[in-house]
């Protein structure tokens, strides 16, 4: 996508993900934290919450690539 990495994984015991996202350039973002705990409460395993975090960050990447950002 774009030459953009992303990593998502599971914090384990927390409800939470975090992911990392590396640019074309070698540039790697700091990881960041997400709640999954509504995934979860809505009957989503943890590997489907994950996807699900998955499908949103590259949504952003999507939209700052067609925002002349990437």
């Amino acid at each position: 996508m774009h030459g953009v990495l992303i990593v998502v994984t599971l914090i384990s015991g927390k409800g939470k993900a975090s992911f990392v996202v590396k640019h074309p350039k070698g540039n790697v973002s700091p990881a960041k934290e997400v709640e999954i705990d509504h995934y979860l409460e809505a009957g989503l395993s943890e590997r489907d919450a994950l996807s699900e975090v998955l499908k949103i960050v590259k949504g952003v990447i999507e939209s700052a690539h067609a925002a002349g950002i990437y």
